[in-house]
This record gives C-alpha cells, structure tokens and sequence, in this order.
C-alpha cells in the first residue's frame, strides 16, 4: 500500500516558486495500478521520483506499506521498488541474462538462484528463455526490449513497481499486445503499481485507479468508471473526451449487461417450433444451438414466417458470431457493426450459449451507473 498525504514540490527559480506538486493526497492500495495521468508538466513524473527517492520532497508524506519513506535507506528503498522507463536503458554490452540480474546480483543472490529467475521473469513477459536469456539488447525489437525492461524491474520481486510511459516508445501493434501480456502478468503478480502515462485510452484499460493532474494539482482521484461517468470538473471531462461513454464500454464485461433468459433451440428442430417459441415470447429472432449447446446462427420471425422451405433450422438459420461473457462491451459492439445485427448470443468458458447482448441492454447497463446516483 502507498499513503501520499499533503505531497509537495516547489521548484524556486529566480525568486518565483514553481509548484510541481501541490499539497497531493491519495491511496493506493496493495495489489492496485494506479495511473497518473495528465497533460505534460503536470506533475505526474515528479511524483513517481519523490516515490523513488530520486527528487526530494517539499514537504507532505509518502509511506509505503506503512513505512514512512524517510526510514528507508535510499540504496535499500530503490532497490525493493521496480522502476521501468520509457527509454528502457538496457545495458548494450550485457547480455540479456545479465541486464534481468542487475538488482539480485547487487542482493547477493547465489548464481544458480539468479539464473532461475531471469528465466522465471523472462517467461512472465512473454520471451522465450531460451531463445533470449544470452542475446544482447541490439539483437532485440524495441518492443523485445521493452519487456526485458519490465523483467528486469520485477526480477527482485519488489513489492512496487513504478512506471514511466512504459510503452509510449513501442508502435500500436505491439503496445496494444505487451499491454495485454502486462495485465495478465498482473492478474498473477499483483504488485503496487504506479505508471505514469499520457493516454486516456491507455489509462482506462491498464489501471485500477486513476489519477488526473493539472498544474500539479490532483484533479480527480477514482476509478476509470467513476472517471469516465462522473468527472469531477470541467477540466476532467474535457481531458476524458467527448466520447466517454464510449470509453466506459471496455470496462464491463458482457457477463454484467446480457440478458440470461434469452430463447434458444436445437438445429434439429422445426419451423413451427421456432416460431411458436418466439411468438409466446414476443421475441423478434432466436439463437441456433448444434448439438453441444454452442451458438452456430440464428433465425428471425419475419423470415420464418415468410414461408422459408426448411425442414429444420439448421437449413433456415443465418450464420452468427458469438460473443464471450468474459469480453467487454466495446467488442459486442465492434461485432453487432460488423455484422449488421442489434444483438449477439453469448457464450460461457465451453463455449456454450449462455444468454444473450444486445444494444438495448448496453444502454440499459451503461446508465445504472448514473442511475445509482440519484
């Protein structure tokens, strides 16, 4: 856990003083990402140094774990925080083996525990040992090296990690899949985390918390959802952007909007049968299950009633693509597009149907937040 209580930075230069952080107090807790965020000179890489030790504070608090940070030895404190930066900093003439052992050879860890956990912290983010433990940074892409960085900051398993635009170097492609890689990395480490970035897009899908700044000051403190639904100012939500609604769409998973009653049959049945089931139930389509339960296509009224000859719905139906409960509501509604259609079966982790998402029901899930509010 990490306590900022009333964190100041004053920068005096001729005989003005410039705020780079002014009076900030914020929680994170143990096992959280929190996100500091903002337009540049805002305070938020001034922050994640007076975190580390390596700028000194004004004045206020910082305490990690219940630990004030003046009790720490500064070789002691840098060394139980991991520090990843956006330039990597990997050294050129180390091999990659040597550069992830940087922090246990310096804790006097024994050879053969060193070696172990470079290729333990390797294989977390996502590099092959073997393939890469004896390579050197000039022989890896800038993505490649972007992992080590990461590797190498958790190779000492420190219980904070601190970030600065971690990603911001690496092309969309591959930032959008080391992020992807980072979160499941996450899911099984839970470390404290603090990364500052400059993307809100970024900051939604990566943290728990986010922090917004301007001018040194802490704007909003909470939640992407809260963020995105509620901003604190006009300030915020005009930082988050005009389409946040948009942006709270890969928040929730579609597991919490779906409709769980929704009508489906077999292949194998009949005409009449489909429509008998959607007309006791005023329903417009139906979901078209094979023999295993999973979602293969789907049939409309109007169709069926237009006199389709088809002994069952296997020759009647329209191919379908499904959607997991696990997935967010951003790809439901990428899918819906791409397919022309106003809803999508949903399917369990067999794969099998298990309700259904449609437009209606985002909306309906997207305002309870507000809902709850009143």
């Amino acid at each position: 856990m990490i306590d900022i209580e009333n964190l100041s930075k004053v920068f005096s230069s001729n005989n003005r003083d410039t705020f780079a952080a002014d009076r900030v107090s914020m929680r994170i807790a143990a096992g959280e990402t929190c996100v500091l965020l903002g337009p540049s000179g805002c305070g938020k890489t001034t922050i994640l140094k007076m975190l580390n030790g390596l700028i000194p504070r004004t004045s206020g608090t910082i305490r990690i774990n219940g630990r004030d940070l003046d009790d720490f030895d500064i070789a002691e404190l840098r060394r139980s925080i991991g520090y990843v930066v956006q330039q990597i900093c990997l050294f050129p003439h180390m091999t990659i083996e040597q550069n992830v052992s940087i922090v246990p050879r310096l804790l006097k860890w024994d050879k053969a525990r060193t070696r172990r956990r470079a290729a333990e912290v390797l294989a977390t983010v996502g590099l092959e040992p073997g393939h890469f433990l004896h390579r050197y940074p000039a022989e890896l892409s800038g993505g490649q090296q972007q992992r080590v960085g990461v590797a190498r900051a958790i190779a000492a398993d420190p219980p904070v990690l601190i970030m600065d635009e971690p990603f911001g170097a690496v092309d969309p492609i591959n930032r959008e899949s080391i992020q992807d890689e980072f979160l499941a990395m996450q899911q099984r480490l839970r470390k404290t985390i603090v990364f500052v970035s400059h993307d809100i897009d970024e900051a939604v899908k990566m943290a728990d918390k986010i922090a917004l700044f301007r001018a040194g000051r802490l704007e909003q403190f909470a939640a992407p959802d809260e963020l995105l639904a509620h901003p604190a100012s006009d300030f915020v939500a005009d930082f988050v952007g005009k389409d946040r609604e948009l942006k709270r769409l890969a928040l929730i998973r579609v597991g919490s909007a779906r409709v769980a009653d929704a009508p489906a049959l077999s292949q194998d049945r009949t005409v009449e049968e489909a429509l008998a089931l959607m007309n006791a139930q005023g329903r417009e389509h139906l979901t078209v299950l094979d023999g295993a339960g999973r979602p293969v296509g789907y049939v409309t009224q109007a169709r069926l009633s237009a006199g389709v000859p088809a002994a069952t719905l296997e020759s009647a139906m329209t191919p379908a693509t499904s959607v997991s409960l696990d997935d967010n509501l951003r790809t439901a509604v990428s899918n819906m597009f791409r397919g022309d259609i106003g809803w999508l079966p949903c399917t369990d982790g067999e794969g099998r149907f298990d309700g259904e998402i449609s437009q209606a029901a985002i909306t309906h899930r997207l305002g309870q937040t507000y809902r709850e509010r009143r």
